[in-house]
């Protein structure tokens, strides 16, 4: 009797990229090798093929700043593979939001997750499995922070090398660098007999005495702020004392950079450290006195003035700041000595000057037509590229509503086997027409209708000095008028000559901005100038 013939095995056509991942130095490189070797062998049960792999070594799960799980998710958006495989979700990663959001990208493009430790994800994985990654690493920030404070009751040093010290062969305990000790005493000396900050700064550059870190030496370095225990005079491991716990830091969720927030005074740790003193008390106490009775005072903020941000030193390339009574000058030759640009501009009369020559270059008029016949042109071409795109977001939108129609009826006479993939894909599908629609404008735009004899040297002008106005007017419309002002001009490169009060202020901009203000185009002042040569001119 012949029985049934055999079904030959099925051979997969369903692509996958392979994904590694350990979090710090302290772990071993195989790692990844190792992950990598127990997912090429469960391939075969999986039914899937290997289309890569990629890794990432030493990198945390808690951030989404990772190539190689960028390039893997770049394989399945681009559909040369259709699921991501990994050992476990919290490779993958082990915030909660990131999690759901990698999830997000891979089912948009009908791929899957698949883990050797849960198996293919769905909803509840992801709901479950990135709580308890998340918990995970709460705990063990709260741990290493348990950690961190037994290190400090015995005595060690839980944080960075302050200026002064090395470490040891053990672990969190410093030693004093004789040179830099004596670095550290002089500050104190000439602070408490009255030298400022900044000279100090200014004679430890000159004398080519490298700062913390290798760097130059500026009065911020020294000083720092005497409440939150910065800058070599306020730190009190100089005064033998460690103080822990001063701060604490959080990683923002809309940028993913780490911020530093300053923690409640009830909350900072102290331990004496006698060996690691480097000024006598009565130094220490005499740099007290010479702040006076100083608490951190509340920063004033000064007006911002039209040009902030705007004028640079013709010398070192330095961003001009206000210095003294409302003088523009160089920062680097104020504060580390390390620019011979010391003269300063007055930044009204700066300000004066910037905006009659404005006014003066506006009042060419075969210059401003010129801008003009520019400005129009280039409206055109985003016009019609806008056109073109809407075409195409037309045609597309067609062919998803058709495909969803087609699987929205399926739905009804489908086997139950292949109810999962139509809905799956019936979900791509809403999302594609969504942002079709989303793309499409409700009506027709009208095309930019532009009087030329209108755009006169006064109308311009007159809109200049309506924005100058805005300037200083309150916060909401200075920081608006600022933003325009920033369209029209690049920088003003500030030039001493070598009469004393002489000078010259160098513009580069774009002008045809001021187009886009005039026709009432504020919302692209943004993107003013795309097309337009730069202009620069003197004053």
């Amino acid at each position: 009797m012949i029985g049934p013939r055999a079904t030959p095995p099925r051979r997969t056509d369903m692509r996958a990229v392979l994904y590694a991942r350990f979090s710090t130095d302290l772990q071993r490189a195989a790692s990844i090798a190792d992950q990598h070797r127990a997912l090429r062998d469960a391939l075969p049960r999986l039914d899937l093929t290997e289309h890569a792999a990629t890794s990432d070594a030493a990198i945390s799960g808690t951030t989404l700043a990772r190539p190689g799980l960028e390039a893997a998710l770049a394989e399945i958006e681009a559909g040369r593979a259709k699921v991501l495989v990994a050992e476990a979700l919290d490779r993958i990663s082990r915030d909660l939001e990131h999690v759901a959001r990698i999830a997000k990208r891979v089912n948009f493009v009908g791929g899957k997750i698949h883990t050797l430790a849960e198996g293919e994800i769905g909803a509840l994985h992801i709901g479950l499995s990135g709580t308890m990654a998340q918990l995970y690493i709460e705990e063990l920030a709260r741990k290493t922070k348990r950690g961190l404070r037994g290190v400090v009751e015995e005595g060690r040093v839980a944080a960075g090398r302050a200026y002064g010290y090395r470490p040891t062969a053990e672990r969190g305990v410093f030693e004093i660098i004789p040179e830099e000790s004596l670095v550290v005493q002089r500050i104190f000396e000439e602070y408490a007999s009255g030298i400022g900050s900044r000279t100090i700064a200014k004679r430890l550059n000159a004398e080519g005495i490298p700062g913390p870190r290798g760097r130059e030496w500026k009065a911020n370095t020294i000083v720092g702020e005497r409440a939150a225990l910065t800058g070599i005079v306020n730190n009190p491991i100089y005064d033998g004392r460690i103080v822990w716990n001063r701060s604490t830091w959080r990683k923002d969720p809309i940028t993913g950079k780490r911020r530093c927030f300053e923690l409640p005074r009830d909350q900072w740790v102290e331990i004496n450290a006698p060996d690691l003193r480097i000024v006598p008390p009565e130094l220490w106490r005499a740099v007290r006195e010479a702040q006076g009775e100083f608490v951190r005072r509340g920063k004033v903020k000064r007006a911002t003035r039209p040009l902030s941000g705007l004028l640079f030193c013709g010398v070192c390339g330095s961003r001009l700041t206000i210095i003294g009574r409302e003088r523009y000058g160089c920062p680097a030759h104020k504060e580390t000595g390390t620019c011979s640009n010391g003269r300063t501009l007055p930044a009204a009369d700066a300000e004066k000057r910037v905006l009659d020559g404005l006014r003066q270059h506006l009042s060419d008029r075969a210059l401003v037509e010129a801008y003009a016949a520019s400005y129009v042109a280039e409206r055109k071409k985003l016009r019609d590229a806008h056109a073109r795109d809407t075409a195409n977001a037309r045609r597309e939108l067609v062919q998803a509503e058709r495909e969803q129609a087609q699987l929205t009826e399926q739905l009804g006479r489908a086997p139950a086997a292949a109810l999962d993939a139509i809905m799956a894909r019936l979900g791509t599908v809403a999302e594609k027409v969504k942002e079709l629609r989303a793309m499409i404008p409700a009506e027709s735009e009208s095309a930019d209708v532009v009087d030329l004899a209108a755009w006169s040297p006064d109308y311009l002008t007159r809109h200049l000095d309506a924005l100058w106005s805005q300037l200083t007017a309150d916060e909401v419309e200075a920081a608006a008028a600022r933003r325009a002002l920033g369209a029209m001009i690049t920088r003003i490169v500030f030039h001493p000559e070598q009469t004393r009060g002489r000078y010259r202020l160098e513009i580069e901009g774009d002008l045809a901005a001021v187009m886009l203000l005039a026709d009432g185009k504020v919302r692209d002042l943004l993107v003013a100038g795309v097309g337009f040569e730069p202009t620069t001119f003197r004053l």
